[in-house]
């Protein structure tokens, strides 16, 4: 049974086994200070516990925080649309309808078409009246979305509506590479990330047009994560090092993402190359083993902080798993320079620090 207690700490080793007078005692300890196992006369406390514990349960932590946030948004908004009805004294569909519905941009029948031509995927199996239907459809739902998030944001301002429901953050360190952007950006993005990965060459572009769009505010880094089952990844993350030492790490990066179905040792000799980097002292470090040093550390970081999937990123320390959309992203970096300015609030916690080659 012992065995068993030590496995399910939290089910078997409650205070509330023991005498009236352990039970009693345990209800006036601080949750922190309770006992939650014990070996022999030694015991194990919550907070014990909960330190070992917490990078473990971050992305647990996150996800509560996702769902919660985006349920407290639910809530706002829709009073929000309550009280703007009631003061119009219309219903709140009268109220979507006309600000709303009515101001969504229409999709004129060139933009249409022109979609249709660029994209040759979107024919497969259909007609062009078909293709044509389903992107006008697919357009028009996005510009409603579009339409009422601005809405909605307007009101939120006029409304002066403040969220003090704090994100849980981690202090995750840039590693050691080069970091894009500049050394006092108050928004630090980390991402953990494979170059094999389809999934990260699809954020890439995302997190290229966050720094466009916030090109003082924020700086990046990225860290290796290779997964097992991408085989060319390891030495693609030595070469985008290798590339690094001749100070090329991002020209790299971006030959590597550019094409990600195109990673053998041939390719990235002639990568390195179009990058112009020494291409003999290049191949030396891919055979030296030094590149392997550094995803391999950084491996074991992204998994200490509990990194399991890639893309995985920390904003100022607060995790994302997947490609998010951009509007997430660009909000949540709005929120970062919101607290930093904000004399009242918290400024948000480092993301770590880097060093520069």
């Amino acid at each position: 049974m012992w065995d068993v207690c030590v496995t399910l700490l939290l089910l078997c080793a409650s205070p509330a086994v023991g005498s009236p007078a352990d039970r009693a005692a345990a209800k006036t300890e601080p949750p922190s200070s309770q006992a939650v196992a014990a070996i022999g006369d030694e015991t194990i406390t919550m907070a014990e516990l909960e330190v070992v514990a917490s990078e473990r349960l971050a992305r647990v932590r996150s996800e509560e925080y996702a769902i919660k946030r985006q349920v407290l948004d639910e809530i706002i908004e829709r009073r929000l649309l309550d009280r703007e009805a009631q003061t119009r004294g219309i219903t709140v569909d009268e109220l979507l309808k006309k600000e709303v519905d009515a101001r969504a941009r229409s999709v004129t029948d060139d933009q249409v078409r022109a979609v249709f031509e660029s994209n040759p995927g979107l024919r497969a199996g259909k007609t062009q009246e078909e293709a044509e239907r389903a992107i006008r459809s697919s357009v028009e739902k996005f510009r409603l979305q579009e339409a009422r998030r601005a809405y909605l944001s307007g009101l939120r301002e006029r409304a002066g509506a403040r969220v003090f429901f704090s994100p849980p953050r981690l202090t995750v360190a840039a590693g050691n590479k080069p970091v894009k952007g500049p050394r006092s950006a108050p928004v630090a993005i980390v991402e953990f990330a494979d170059f094999q990965c389809p999934a990260c060459g699809r954020l890439d572009p995302l997190l290229k047009h966050l720094q466009e769009a916030f090109p003082d505010k924020m700086k990046l880094s990225f860290r290796d994560y290779p997964l097992p089952m991408h085989r060319q990844a390891p030495k693609a993350a030595e070469a985008a090092f290798c590339a690094g030492e001749q100070g090329k790490y991002w020209e790299m990066h971006d030959k590597l993402f550019d094409n990600q179905t195109r990673l053998d040792a041939n390719d990235l000799v002639r990568y390195a190359t179009e990058t112009g980097v020494d291409t003999p002292r290049f191949q030396s470090c891919l055979e030296s083993g030094r590149g392997a040093v550094e995803w391999q550390a950084d491996f074991r970081d992204g998994s200490r902080v509990g990194v399991s999937a890639t893309p995985t990123i920390f904003i100022n320390g607060r995790m994302f798993t997947g490609v998010q959309p951009y509007e997430t992203l660009s909000a949540v970096v709005k929120e970062e320079l919101a607290a930093a300015a904000s004399p009242g609030s918290d400024p948000p916690r480092p993301a770590g620090t880097e060093r520069r080659h």
